[in-house]
């Protein structure tokens, strides 16, 4: 890949990564993790003042910057960040 190239997949990584941590609910849900991974229902329940479907657009985006990875264990989907 050109050097050009390497510096737009990097400046739309970041871009990701500044957009999702720009939003303060998404950095308290962020927060929630200090004790390993959870499952997106006991995040968005954690998640004061979030309903579900707002709860889960702001996974969504976390997701979508990479910060947090989703592991699917049969019928459930547990999260952590990424370090």
């Amino acid at each position: 890949m050109s050097l050009i190239g390497d510096m737009k997949t990097a400046s739309t990584t970041d871009d990701l990564v500044w957009r999702a941590l720009s939003d303060p609910a998404r950095r308290r849900m962020l927060d929630l993790w200090t004790d390993g991974a959870k499952t997106t229902g006991q995040i968005v329940e954690q998640a004061n003042g979030l309903c579900r479907t707002a709860g889960m657009k702001h996974l969504e985006v976390l997701v979508a910057a990479d910060l947090v990875v989703v592991r699917r264990e049969q019928s459930l989907q547990r999260l952590t960040v990424r370090r």
